[in-house]
């Protein structure tokens, strides 16, 4: 089972897009930080809702963010073995199966009630050209869940 963990340096490596960060540089504020999410819309999901399930396609929200709440997508192989990750506030998710055109490979299901921001592709990529550190923050997630699947991988040989 894997679970984005509390400490890995990659997790906190970017705050979350909703809140205030230390200033580094320039000054950010609740405000500026909020301006990666447009383009999209709001959605506001209760707990235990599904959001996708597994072979389903990419909706015309493909792309999540997760304002607040926690959601878990989960992947069940025919071996039974049980793949998890937890998309915590400040959170993408989506990014895969929207960008290759191909049906849903996980569940994705709200743990709580939860706030989301939801792109379609198009949106996007147009938020991730003016945001760099958008575009930085979902390499960085994918390069970690990459790299939590290989992990996993070697538990199994």
């Amino acid at each position: 089972r894997i679970r984005n963990r509390p400490g890995d340096p990659l997790r906190d490596m970017h705050p979350p897009l909703g809140v205030d960060m230390e200033p580094a540089g320039p000054l950010y504020s609740r405000r500026l930080t909020m301006r990666y999410l447009d383009g999209g819309r709001e959605l506001k999901i209760p707990g235990g809702n599904i959001i996708y399930d597994v072979g389903a396609p990419p909706s015309s929200d493909g792309i999540y963010y997760v304002t607040s709440g926690a959601v878990r997508l989960t992947r069940v192989f025919n071996d039974g073995h049980l793949l998890t990750f937890d998309a915590e506030a400040g959170n993408i998710f989506g990014l895969v199966d929207t960008f290759t055109g191909q049906p849903r490979l996980f569940k994705a299901q709200a743990l709580e009630d939860c706030l989301l921001y939801a792109w379609d592709q198009e949106a996007f990529e147009r938020a991730i050209s003016v945001y760099i550190e958008l575009a930085e923050m979902a390499v960085q997630i994918l390069s970690r869940r990459m790299r939590l699947v290989n992990d996993d991988m070697k538990l199994l040989t």
